[in-house]
C-alpha cells in the first residue's frame, strides 16, 4: 500500500493530443468507422447504438481518466469476489475499519 500512496495520480490520464485528434478528425465521414472502433472497444460492439455525430465527444473523454485507487479497487473486488471496501491491508484495516477485513457494502 506504501506504494500505492507515493505513485498516487490517474489511470488513463487525460491527453491533449486525443483530444484535437477526435475534435478535427472524428467528424469527417471517412474517419468514423475508426473513431468508432475506439468507442466499441471500451464499450462493445454495437452500431445501431452509436450516435455517430457525437463521435468527436465520446472519443475525446475515451477512455476517462480515473484513479489509480479506483483500478486497484476494482482489482480487489475480483479477486476477493466480494463486493466490499478499499482493501489496506491488515493494520490500514484495523485502522480504518476496525477490522482485519474490509466490510461488504450493505445492498
Amino acid at each position: 500500500m506504501d506504494l500505492v500512496y507515493h505513485i498516487g495520480g490517474e489511470f488513463f490520464p487525460s491527453n491533449c493530443i486525443i483530444n484535437y485528434i477526435a475534435k478535427k478528425f472524428c467528424e469527417h465521414k471517412f474517419v468514423t468507422g475508426i473513431c468508432s472502433s475506439v468507442i466499441f472497444l471500451f464499450t462493445g460492439y454495437d452500431t445501431q447504438q452509436m450516435n455517430k455525430t457525437r463521435l468527436p465527444v465520446y472519443v475525446a473523454h475515451t477512455p476517462s481518466p480515473t484513479s489509480v485507487w479506483n483500478v486497484i479497487h476494482f482489482g480487489q473486488l475480483v479477486v476477493s469476489n466480494k463486493f466490499r471496501k478499499f482493501d489496506f491491508g491488515t493494520r490500514g484495516n484495523l485502522k480504518h475499519y476496525g477490522t482485519r477485513y474490509p466490510p461488504e457494502y450493505d445492498l
